[in-house]
């Protein structure tokens, strides 16, 4: 007898956690996989072009960083054949002040185009945040109070900030990867398209 009781405050202090639990889960927050809508990225690369200035400097300094990083191995295949096949001294040099030039310019290209970026996804992220801003300050009580204070600052602070890395990482890595796949394509097929 004393087991079954037991067992059976037992069951209900479990029922209660449980109960108690639940009403700060927000059943909404527990169903947010989607699936993929190219409507949502139209919309989120709309912000982009509210700044054209920025991101002209951005792909210039990515363009400039990748012509750089595909004509230095070129270089130093040419030096090697060149240079030091033939034994001339001078032209090694020669190819060597060229490749520290080169080296250099990758250097500031690389630089700016993490400055750029950045002010970039920073700009971006201001606008988006004003906005969300504006649009929490017409919400009615009712909204708030169904819904616990956790999940709207979640919405507010690290879904943003997840935005802000998109903008700030995603699109510039993902833009200046496929640039370099093109370029050493086409290099490939410049220099040897039966082996490329």
């Amino acid at each position: 007898m004393k087991s079954s009781q037991m067992n059976d405050r037992s069951g209900q202090t479990d029922n209660s956690n449980t109960d108690l639990r639940s009403p700060f889960i927000y059943r909404e927050d527990e169903a947010l996989e989607k699936k993929f809508d190219g409507r949502q990225v139209r919309r989120l690369m709309s912000y982009l072009r509210l700044h054209p200035r920025l991101i002209v400097f951005s792909l210039v300094a990515t363009t400039l960083g990748i012509l750089v990083t595909l004509a230095a191995p070129y270089l130093v295949g040419k030096a090697i054949n060149v240079a030091v096949g033939d034994k001339h001294p001078n032209t090694l040099l020669e190819y060597c002040a060229v490749l520290i030039v080169l080296y250099a310019l990758n250097f500031f290209a690389t630089r700016f185009r993490i400055y750029y970026t950045n002010l970039l996804g920073q700009s971006v992220i201001q606008h988006i945040r004003e906005q969300l801003f504006h649009h929490v300050q017409f919400l009615s009580l009712k909204f708030f109070d169904e819904r616990p204070a956790g999940s709207v600052l979640v919405r507010i602070m690290n879904d943003v900030n997840s935005m802000q890395d998109l903008f700030t990482n995603g699109v510039i890595n993902t833009i200046t990867n496929l640039f370099t796949l093109v370029g050493i394509i086409i290099i490939m097929l410049v220099l040897n398209w039966k082996l490329a």
